[in-house]
């Protein structure tokens, strides 16, 4: 009762909804399929992109309306995304396997004792045109990744990167003797 009085009795029936649509994209096994899908879903979907076995959460927050890719952007196998918050990817960004793409903060019910630190937010993620994020790379909440950015694999974005810029670890910093992508 606690659940459906905090979230409401929409977002409940969307919640609901959910394993319907994991389903009807599961059995969706080829790229196309799956473009076409979160076209018809909602999603904005640019040309000539590449969508593998990608795990969705928190639909029922946010729609595939909140999921933007641009032309030629390729999103490996378990890629997980939050739909919570808008995504927004640039021109031919890849998103490597295993990746996570997190666009919002929750530690829990309004009542939480962490809500006072940390407060729920849903800011989203715009990632830019050109970048890529190495298998198991996770971008948080508010993130915004400039143009041509390499994020090396398992690298934990949780800061604005500038454009060119080649980063790695946890949390991820410019990677020592690296100049700039171009």
């Amino acid at each position: 009762m606690k659940t459906l009085r905090t979230i409401g009795l929409v977002r409940a029936l969307r919640y609901l909804l959910t394993p319907l649509i994991e389903l009807a994209f599961g059995l969706c096994r080829y790229s196309p399929l799956r473009v076409a899908l979160l076209k018809v879903a909602g999603a904005r979907i640019g040309r000539s992109c590449v969508v593998h076995d990608v795990k969705f959460m928190n639909f029922y927050r946010g729609r595939f309306a909140n999921l933007s890719l641009g032309d030629q952007c390729f999103i490996g196998d378990d890629v997980m995304i939050d739909l919570a918050g808008p995504i927004e990817l640039g021109h031919q960004v890849t998103v490597s396997a295993r990746s996570i793409l997190l666009s919002h903060l929750n530690v829990g019910y309004p009542d939480h004792p962490l809500q006072s630190r940390f407060p729920s937010q849903c800011k989203g993620i715009s990632i830019g045109d050109g970048s890529f994020l190495g298998a198991g790379a996770i971008v948080v909440d508010g993130v915004k990744i400039g143009s041509r950015v390499f994020a090396a694999a398992g690298a934990v974005v949780s800061s604005d990167i500038d454009a060119g810029a080649l980063v790695g670890g946890v949390p991820a910093k410019p990677l020592s003797g690296s100049a700039e992508v171009r």
